[in-house]
């Protein structure tokens, strides 16, 4: 009488999570701090990416100001799939069964 399939795969879980926890904190904390950052340099600069769309959302430029905003778009992306290659080099481990 041992423990049923459904705690076993439960027990699994909880375990394979608990292992990438430190990683994911880390990770997360990177993407987190990111935010701030990219509202405070968009605001506060005065050249720039962020003083350009300032700028032209002052003087209702709307496609200067949506293409800044898709610059970052990109730029966001990129350091994303950035962090992601970094990660699989750093971790090769991760997400393998």
């Amino acid at each position: 009488m041992g423990p049923d399939d459904a705690w076993v795969a439960v027990s699994v879980v909880c375990c394979r999570q608990n292992e990438f926890a430190v990683t994911d904190a880390l990770i997360g904390s990177a993407y987190g701090s990111a935010g701030p950052l990219v509202a405070a340099e968009l605001v506060a600069t005065e050249q720039g990416l962020g003083a350009m769309i300032m700028s032209a959302s002052e003087f209702l430029v709307t496609s200067v100001v949506v293409m800044g905003i898709v610059v970052i778009g990109i730029i966001a992306y990129s350091f994303d799939l950035l962090m992601r290659w970094i990660e699989r080099k750093v971790v090769p481990w991760k997400g393998r069964v």
